[in-house]
């Protein structure tokens, strides 16, 4: 999702890539990436602002982050 969506299901699927090697965790939960670094989750969500936040660190320790606000608003 980008930065501030607006979404009406509780759910959402965040999907992502990064490099083979990496270690990927999504709010704090480490997550398993694929032969080619792709990753893929389902997020429940809160009303209201729900922060993600994603930390990949490479197998040389460098650390690439991204953190997107997504609004549930139940219909």
């Amino acid at each position: 999702p980008r930065a501030l969506s607006i979404v009406s299901t509780g759910i959402i699927r965040l999907a992502g890539r990064t490099g083979p090697e990496a270690v990927v965790s999504v709010n704090g939960v480490s997550l398993t990436i694929d032969d080619v670094g792709s990753f893929s989750t389902l997020m429940p969500l809160e009303p209201g602002p729900n922060i993600i936040d994603v930390v990949s660190t490479n197998s040389d320790g460098q650390v690439m982050s991204a953190v997107a606000a997504v609004i549930y608003r139940p219909q």
